[in-house]
């Protein structure tokens, strides 16, 4: 997950550059340098569990988390292919899902119970949920939107930015009257 953390920070990045916020983005040149940084600190999880696999300190049945490297392999393509802010945020939002499903993946083969099932289809229920509930399809969410989105997240960002007053840069934004 610490890895992931530099990816959230692309979709912002002209804004952010805009309004000279020093992100793990902004540090780079170009948005291109910026999702080729995020790419290697993404994998790097790999690099170290086939070294913790191959010193002895993991299992091998460890193993198939390289599986979620074909997963991965497809985000990150999508975050060099992206040509906006909103495709930038559309490969956030299943990256993030991605990087959670690794971790309850690895769950699973740490303890392969019942019970770790349970946790890892109520974990996914829940999202679920949580993006029928926030679809901008919802109308009493779409009403505190303040543009089109393409995501869930995407959408639930545009809210917060409107109900703060604030971009993601840290700029001020003029705030919507409320309803």
């Amino acid at each position: 997950m610490f890895t992931y953390g530099t990816v959230k920070n692309l979709p912002d990045y002209s804004g952010d550059k805009k309004a000279g916020t020093r992100t793990s983005a902004t540090i780079f040149h170009s948005l291109g340098n910026a999702v080729r940084f995020s790419g290697i600190l993404l994998f790097t999880p790999y690099i170290l569990l086939t070294t913790f696999i191959a010193v002895g300190s993991l299992a091998p049945i460890y193993l198939a988390d390289l599986g979620m490297g074909l997963i991965f392999v497809v985000i990150f393509s999508g975050m060099l292919k992206a040509k906006s802010s909103q495709e930038l945020e559309k490969a956030h939002t299943f990256g993030f899902f991605y990087a959670i499903s690794f971790i309850l993946f690895t769950l699973v083969l740490t303890s392969p119970t019942l019970a770790s099932i349970i946790v890892i289809l109520s974990a996914y229920l829940w999202t679920l949920l949580v993006h029928l509930q926030h679809s901008p399809r919802s109308s009493s969410f779409s009403l505190h939107i303040s543009g089109p989105s393409s995501s869930p997240v995407l959408a639930w960002t545009l809210g917060l930015r409107t109900v703060t007053g604030r971009s993601l840069g840290g700029r001020r934004r003029e705030q919507r009257p409320s309803r």
